[in-house]
């Protein structure tokens, strides 16, 4: 479950064009270094999960596993959603320590 003040900092990156979404945007932007925080859902194969926890760790992008597709799906008011990419590395720390258990809440 999304922690109340994460879903509040992933409002901020959606309304400040500091997000991007799904693979393809992901991928890219961990490929250019735009990406500074990498966010995939729970629900998504652990052997994808590998393979972006490596090119993360490669490119000393910050990387974090936290809710489920259906949870980003409707935060955003898209189909569920596996992968998402913050571009803004303040917003990206921000939402590091709000994840941390009894940071957000």
């Amino acid at each position: 479950m999304l922690q109340s003040k994460v879903i509040t900092l992933l409002g901020f990156a959606v309304k400040s064009g500091k997000l991007l979404l799904g693979e393809y945007s992901v991928e890219s932007g961990i490929k250019t270094k735009k990406a500074k925080l990498v966010i995939l859902a729970e629900d998504v194969s652990l052997r994808r999960r590998n393979i972006l926890q490596l090119w993360c760790a490669d490119r000393n992008i910050a990387f974090l596993v936290m809710g489920t597709k259906e949870e980003f799906g409707k935060l955003l008011c898209k189909k569920p959603l596996g992968l998402l990419a913050v571009t803004d590395g303040q917003m990206a720390k921000a939402i590091c320590e709000a994840a941390v258990p009894g940071g957000g809440d």
